[in-house]
């Protein structure tokens, strides 16, 4: 390269044939490079195969050391991790290093060579508790565990236009990691999760983090969880997910935010939220969902599992996003207090049992659905279940569903505690029923449109008041 700051790892005796191993000259290469008292201090791969391997003692092939930038041509330089490695053998490994770049290589985990039974450890990058990295113009494919691993309090690390394919565990995994960035990657044809997040024990707190405009094809989820303490801040923005299992899971979060995403073609659900709060689902696009065959499926689920967390899925907005043609139901909300729903087209979605444009399926209390287009929906287009008390229905259109409004038996617990139809503020016609009240409760539904086109009559009828009325 002949520049005073660049160690070429062929100078030090690196072959690059994909046969030898280099992993002590490239180590070689490295050392010189952190000894270089020159501004940014590279170390330059040539195109080319590096084998390499860990040694005996060691859970790593090379260590990273602050100050140091990693790279090839644009052709790039392929990383292989040498055959029948250890479990918790990872490429790259830096402990508390700052300012560290790698950018044109390309990470090749020879997974189908390892033969190991293992816990999926075998990482391409891992970093624990270091700072401002960059991880760019990378390859990552067939890894026996994550991508890019940052965790360990670590800060400030940014995944940007990099493409991850075939087996691996997660792709992104920023564990106990704040104030980092994943963006404009391509994750295509990949077994584990795109984007990961998850809190572990004794760590700092994971927040602000940031996972958008990336692509993620036949690709495993965004999972984002917490451990003793709440994972909080992320932003979920801007991203096309197509065709993957589930796109986003929340559990045990506060405070984040689902903006402008396109999600086709999941499975079961496109978003998951379980146990969290103060969460904003907005201006995005979800169409194409499946059934795998469950009873509590939706395209957005938000539920609190288990008696220990009933009531702990709290202050979710549900706000302005197109929820269309899925064959399961468009919003399912349990266990939930405190929610907002409004602003959707909620368009053609249904199936069979709860199969609904909304469903407020059991203990949902204290929101409202409000201001929403539900529409030609093969059940109903708003589902009352068990136990649904205080919620508020109104300024909504609901036309061409199975049902406009169901409301089973036991919704609310006395008539004073059912959800109110806010009168004169619902348009509900063309649907093969309008009402269907079982709960025998009084509906509080007085003033509205109901022009129900199946049955004798055609009857509009403008007031719906006591136990078990059914308008036909």
């Amino acid at each position: 390269m002949g520049k005073k700051n660049v160690i070429n790892v062929k100078d030090k005796g690196a072959m690059g044939d994909g046969l030898h191993d280099d992993t002590d000259k490239i180590q070689r290469a490295i050392s010189e490079a952190a000894r270089l008292k020159v501004k940014d201090p590279t170390v330059y791969f040539p195109p080319g195969i590096y084998l390499v391997s860990a040694k005996s003692n060691e859970s790593y092939c090379l260590l990273v050391h602050s100050n140091l930038t990693f790279r090839s041509d644009p052709e790039k330089a392929t990383l292989r991790l040498a055959p029948f490695q250890r479990d918790f053998t990872r490429i790259f490994f830096g402990k508390k290093v700052t300012d560290v770049t790698f950018r044109n290589l390309i990470f090749d985990g020879n997974c189908g060579q390892q033969h190991i039974v293992g816990k999926w450890q075998q990482h391409a990058i891992l970093l624990t508790k270091s700072e401002d990295a960059l991880v760019e113009e990378c390859v990552f494919h067939d890894l026996e565990g994550d991508g890019i691993y940052a965790h360990g309090g670590s800060e400030r690390v940014t995944v940007k236009e990099c493409q991850f394919t075939g087996r691996m565990r997660v792709c992104i995994n920023f564990a106990s990691t704040s104030n980092s960035l994943a963006t404009r990657n391509e994750i295509f044809d990949s077994s584990g999760h795109c984007f990961k997040m998850e809190q572990n024990s004794g760590d700092p707190l994971a927040k602000d983090n940031e996972f958008s405009y990336n692509k993620v094809r036949k690709a495993g989820c965004v999972s984002v969880s917490s451990g003793t303490k709440t994972v909080q801040g992320i932003l979920i923005f801007r991203n096309d997910f197509r065709d993957s299992p589930n796109a986003i899971q929340f559990v045990k979060v506060r405070g984040c935010r689902i903006e402008q995403n396109y999600v086709s073609g999941a499975v079961a659900y496109a978003i998951g939220i379980r146990q969290s709060e103060d969460i904003l689902i907005t201006d995005n696009v979800f169409e194409s969902t499946a059934w795998r065959g469950g009873q509590f499926e939706g395209t957005i689920v938000v539920s609190c599992d288990g008696k220990d967390y009933q009531g702990k899925c709290r202050d979710i907005w549900v706000v302005d996003n197109v929820i269309r043609n899925n064959a399961i139901s468009g919003c399912v909300l349990r266990d939930t207090k405190s929610f907002r729903i409004e602003g959707n087209r909620i368009l053609g979605n249904g199936g069979l049992y709860l199969r609904s444009g909304v469903s407020l399926s059991k203990e949902v209390s204290g929101g409202a659905v409000m201001g929403n287009r539900i529409m030609n929906n093969v059940g109903a287009g708003i589902a009352i279940g068990k136990d649904c008390r205080q919620n508020k229905i109104l300024g909504n259109r609901l036309i061409g569903n199975g049902t406009g409004i169901y409301q089973s038996r036991g919704a609310g617990a006395g008539n004073n505690a059912g959800t109110e139809i806010e009168p004169g503020k619902n348009k509900i016609s063309g649907n093969k029923v309008g009402v269907h009240n079982e709960s025998g409760n009084d509906f509080h539904a007085v003033g509205n449109e109901w022009g129900c086109v199946a049955g004798p009559g055609n009857p509009g009828c403008d007031t719906i008041q006591g136990p078990g009325k059914v308008i036909w």
